[in-house]
């Protein structure tokens, strides 16, 4: 049992919330430097790693590596400083664009065995969808596969434009021949050496039109 007086009970308990007062401000700044320290150079080496993953990672798993690790480390101080870095969301497109490079990969090898004028559909998709994601690394199989494929399809597209092109020639279609010139320019295609002379200087003609 402990005996104490009141008034001065009072008196100790104002002292103490008193020098509280003073010292737990203190206090909080510290760890709160403490803590903006340790987020500021977490941050800094996360966003480091992933700006280097973005150049160079070539493979889904070192994408999510790296996001994995962002999200460990970061992730939980997200709470207290409310920043998300533009990378995280930048490593996220490029994992999307990683998932249609893998997906496309063995599309790609079945189309090596497969003739682009009968299944010029089949090339012109997965053409299409190669555009979309040209920015992304590849590996060395890859591009070899991809490249493949492209000069295939250009064989395929050249033959067809010759056509389209002969045909808008003989009957002087400008708009046709516009259209044509600028699927040439897509495939960085140049029907012109295949023509006539006069048929040469109409292509010319279009061509310094679309210019």
């Amino acid at each position: 049992m402990i005996l104490y007086r009141a008034e001065e009970n009072r008196i100790l308990e104002l002292l103490r919330n008193l020098a509280l007062e003073k010292i737990i401000p203190v206090t909080q700044r510290a760890v709160r430097a403490a803590i903006g320290f340790k987020y500021r150079v977490r941050l800094r080496d996360c966003r480091a790693r992933m700006e280097l993953a973005l150049n160079n990672s070539t493979s889904i798993q070192d994408v999510d590596r790296e996001l994995s690790r962002y999200e460990n480390m970061v992730g939980p101080m997200e709470v207290l400083f409310r920043f998300q870095p533009p990378e995280v969301a930048r490593m996220y497109d490029l994992r999307h664009k990683l998932q249609e490079r893998e997906e496309l990969t063995p599309i790609l090898n079945a189309l090596l065995n497969k003739d682009p004028d009968r299944n010029y559909v089949e090339f012109a998709d997965a053409i299409y969808r190669l555009d979309l994601i040209k920015d992304v690394p590849a590996t060395n199989d890859q591009i070899k596969l991809e490249r493949t494929i492209r000069a295939k399809m250009k064989k395929c597209v050249g033959k067809r434009l010759d056509q389209l092109a002969v045909q808008a020639l003989d009957i002087v279609n400008l708009a046709a021949m516009r259209e044509v010139m600028s699927l040439c320019r897509l495939w960085n295609f140049d029907p012109k050496i295949r023509y006539s002379a006069k048929q040469g200087s109409l292509v010319t003609k279009v061509n310094g039109l679309m210019t």
